[in-house]
């Protein structure tokens, strides 16, 4: 199941990266789309990895093991770091042009999205670093104090992210209700809140799993009988369905018209207007905004 759920993943969001790389003309939505295509993209090779080593160290090679789990698992770790970073940093940014929509439009940086994204890059690099060097990855030897002190920095940094993106999108959430008496809620908000909710469903299992490990044996978690290989393709979920999501939002109401995977996906992501520096708003921006 994890291996079909993986190939079917890694084609979906390698085709959302293609349309976005070289198809379509980007915005600041559709960039933190594609990094988080890319995230998605990655932890699905790692999943793979993982199911094909366990599949193949029963009879073939035993060395895939310690590649495995001196190299793979700190990448798949920081891949979904940067997952949960990218929804925070999502759903943060749209409460800002909801509740300040004079300085999104007219203040917004222009590369605003791109510094994020390559921010949030580096920082999942270097927890990855960081705690393969500690935690006896990265074909180094295992330090019990750093990793731990890693371990409980991870955690923060996760409940920190948790929180952010629940708070966003609850508000979000509000905020379309409130709205939809007089308009209806914009693509970019239903593509938020359904990706947010898989996440909290699907994905962060998986990070608390992960979080839980060192201790998973002791007295306090021996009631946790749910299997490993649930959450696993929980989390595989999690990372394949958010394409499925565009796709559908894209395509809503337009079912009788035959369109391009191109045209879709551009009309999901793309109902945000660019961010024109300088430029006045116009009677129908003015109407949008006060929604």
């Amino acid at each position: 199941i994890t291996v079909i759920i993986s190939l079917l993943g890694l084609f979906w969001n390698g085709t959302v990266l293609w349309l976005l790389a070289f198809r379509i003309k980007r915005n600041a939505f559709s960039v933190y789309i594609l990094n988080l295509a890319g995230a998605d993209f990655t932890f699905l090779c790692c999943q793979l990895f993982f199911v094909l080593t366990d599949i193949l160290t029963n009879s073939y090679d035993i060395s895939l093991s310690t590649l495995h789990s001196k190299l793979v698992a700190p990448i798949a770790f920081s891949s979904y770091t940067m997952d949960m970073s990218l929804l925070a940093a999502i759903s943060t940014e749209r409460c800002l042009s909801v509740f300040c929509p004079v300085w999104y439009r007219m203040h917004r940086p222009k590369h605003l999205s791109t510094i994020v994204c390559g921010l949030l890059w580096t920082k999942s690099l270097l927890v990855c670093t960081l705690t393969g060097v500690s935690c006896g990855f990265l074909f180094r030897d295992y330090s019990q104090q750093m990793c731990y002190n890693l371990t409980m920095v991870s955690a923060v940094l996760i409940l920190l992210l948790v929180s952010m993106m629940c708070v966003s999108s609850l508000t979000l959430f509000l905020r379309v209700q409130c709205s939809t008496q007089r308009h209806h809620p914009t693509k970019t908000y239903i593509i938020i809140l359904l990706t947010v909710l898989v996440f909290l469903l699907c994905g962060l299992p998986f990070g608390m799993y992960w979080l839980l490990l060192d201790w998973w044996h002791q007295a306090i978690l021996q009631f946790l009988t749910l299997p490993y290989y649930l959450i696993d393709i929980l989390s595989c979920m999690n990372s394949s369905i958010n394409p499925i999501i565009y796709f559908f939002v894209g395509s809503f109401r337009q079912w009788r018209k035959r369109e391009s995977l191109r045209v879709i996906l551009q009309r999901a992501l793309g109902d945000e207007a660019e961010v024109s520096m300088g430029k006045e708003p116009s009677h129908t921006d003015t109407m949008e905004l006060s929604v």
